[in-house]
């Protein structure tokens, strides 16, 4: 069923959901997403391990990116991986238009532990026709052993408290489940309680690109990536806010860098644009006129940080919708 015409589609996560529900409901138990793990005294880590751990994860990314149902389970320690967030992660994945994916571990991070083995794993990620470059994001994972040590199997590809430790920014698919409706080179990301706006947003964000697309003296090619969830977790995460108070912005527009500890002027893989959730029951006109800024913002990416507010002009009322500044993120 089409929310904004021929060409949109929500891709069907709820029922990608209950199929890998049957697939891994039958061996998995309760767990903490964030077990405590202690490496048994006077054992070290061998590399012998790296090996198997890469096999697993090229299982992995290979099982997503053709959204192979039941590849993916059979890379997931049943017994350790918390039920929830497996069949999430499959399903947000599986919307996203992915180009390449990949996993790569850090070898220096390797820790033994009692139930396995804790890595850091670098996950690159490019979105076909969004990302220039793949983006390239450190996460966590414990790996254990599969019956009969023969290979590893993921347990985790979440530690929070390391997330905290090392101020690492937790991406809407990570953390939820999310709804994507991809029409004509504009995917929104949407969540279970925004998702009713997806038509309204989508097709606003459609007749910006026409219009800011006509004036803008550069070449662009008109796909962007909007965020419209029903909070405000991903815009308080974001670096380089022009406020100290994030929920004073009615929208953001934030370069995405290719590497999350790079150079200042390390490469840009995209430039995509979040709007605050009371923008998605504000008047049309004024949520055209700020989408058309922010859209001013992409198209131009890293050419000016200074798009003037014209484009998302403040009504006399004194409209926050003109506040709004490129943010990295």
């Amino acid at each position: 069923m089409s929310i904004t015409g021929p060409e949109a589609r929500v891709r069907p996560y709820a029922a990608r959901l209950a199929t890998l529900a049957l697939l891994l409901a039958p061996a998995l138990t309760g767990c903490t997403a964030d077990p405590a793990r202690e490496a048994p005294p006077g054992e070290t880590p061998t590399v012998e391990v790296i090996p198997l751990m890469e096999q697993v994860l090229r299982q992995r990314a290979r099982a997503l990116r053709k959204q192979d149902q039941r590849a993916f389970p059979a890379t997931v320690d049943p017994a350790e991986q918390d039920f929830w967030t497996a069949n999430v992660y499959y399903a947000n994945l599986s919307q996203l238009p992915i180009g390449k994916l990949a996993y790569r571990v850090d070898e220096s991070t390797l820790v033994r532990t009692a139930g396995g083995y804790d890595a850091v794993v670098r996950v690159h990620l490019q979105l076909d026709g969004y990302d220039a470059l793949p983006v390239v994001r450190p996460a966590r994972f414990h790996f254990t052993r599969r019956a009969g040590g023969a290979g590893l199997l993921i347990a985790s590809d979440r530690d929070r408290s390391w997330e905290q430790r090392n101020e690492v920014d937790v991406q809407p698919r990570d953390s939820r489940a999310i709804s994507v409706v991809d029409s004509g080179g504009v995917p929104g990301i949407f969540d279970r309680r925004s998702i009713n706006k997806a038509g309204a947003v989508i097709r606003t964000v459609q007749e910006g690109i026409g219009q800011v697309g006509r004036v803008v003296p550069y070449e662009w090619d008109r796909h962007v990536v909007v965020y419209a969830l029903s909070d405000t977790d991903l815009l308080e995460g974001l670096d380089d806010l022009p406020t100290p108070e994030p929920d004073a912005l009615d929208a953001v527009s934030f370069p995405v860098p290719a590497e999350l500890d790079g150079e200042e002027d390390a490469p840009l893989a995209s430039t995509r644009f979040l709007l605050h959730p009371r923008m998605l029951d504000s008047d049309p006109q004024q949520l055209a006129r700020l989408v058309r800024h922010e859209l001013t913002h992409v198209a131009l990416g890293s050419l000016d940080d200074d798009v003037p507010t014209g484009w998302a002009k403040a009504s006399p009322s004194g409209s926050r919708s003109s506040r709004c500044r490129r943010s990295c993120g």
